[in-house]
């Protein structure tokens, strides 16, 4: 596995699609060196003309707090079980482009 050149590698996974614009599926999976490049990568996979409809948890454990993308937002206003704590903001990333918790 040291010889694989995990950038093309990416590259031909991600521009390798079916007959109906799907996404190929690889022997080797995906890996990016941050969060920013596998969200950027995950957006530009999802090939929608629609806004993307993200949401966020820390870990699987901490489930309490959650956060999404604002095309969600209509629907977390109308679920009577989620509490909107503020507004949206642009993803809080670090100098390794990593999602800064807070």
């Amino acid at each position: 596995m040291e010889k694989i050149d995990y950038r093309a590698t990416n590259i031909n996974i991600l521009t390798a699609t079916s007959r109906d614009s799907r996404l190929i599926e690889a022997a080797v999976p995906i890996t990016l060196d941050s969060d920013r490049e596998a969200i950027e990568v995950a957006l530009r996979a999802a090939v929608t003309v629609e806004p993307s409809k993200l949401c966020w948890i820390k870990n699987s454990d901490e489930l309490a707090e959650l956060w999404i993308s604002e095309a969600l937002l209509p629907e977390a206003h109308q679920n009577p079980q989620l509490e909107v704590l503020g507004a949206p903001i642009p993803w809080p990333f670090d100098a390794d482009g990593n999602v800064a918790w807070q």
